[in-house]
């Protein structure tokens, strides 16, 4: 699932994702001492972190899905 997607189905416009800059990623991979894949860091800055509802989590449980809850995008600072 693209992160695009993602964001269609697990955030409500009234929560959008959180806008990143080239600048705040380089500075995160320098920190890190990693370099994040091209396809990655252009998902990231094209959609922004996303900030997903309970509804994922209550499809995790309710599906009974071997998932681990995702529901907190680190920005890079």
């Amino acid at each position: 699932m693209s992160l695009s997607r993602f964001v269609e189905k697990w955030t409500i416009p009234t929560y959008p994702p959180e806008s990143v800059s080239d600048e705040d990623l380089g500075a995160a991979e320098q920190q890190l001492g990693v370099h994040f894949p091209e396809d990655y860091r252009q998902a990231v800055l094209d959609v922004g972190l996303p900030r997903p509802t309970i509804a994922l989590l209550d499809a995790i449980v309710e599906r009974e899905l071997d998932l681990h809850d995702l529901h907190d995008f680190y920005s890079p600072k």
